[in-house]
């Protein structure tokens, strides 16, 4: 699974999403109200990244089913 999720164009995706789909001043304000890196991580910036794991999970599922199709559309027994 992790080499599905990890090609370079899904990689690049993500960096780009996380570079400007979570806003700063919500990871600030995480900080100031006493959440440590993980409580952050794991409450703020994985919910808000949900679209961007979606579209990473669709595009591998999409890739490995092509992959099993066209196998499976090659071999006839």
């Amino acid at each position: 699974v992790p080499s599905l999720m990890m090609s370079a164009f899904n990689v690049l995706l993500m960096k780009s999403y996380f570079v400007t789909g979570v806003p700063d001043e919500i990871l600030e304000a995480a900080y100031i109200d006493g959440a440590n890196e993980f409580q952050t991580m794991w409450k703020i910036a994985i919910p808000l990244s949900k679209p961007i794991i979606t579209t990473v999970a669709m595009f591998s599922g999409i890739a490995y089913w092509n992959d099993w199709n066209n196998g499976y559309i090659y071999l006839t027994k």
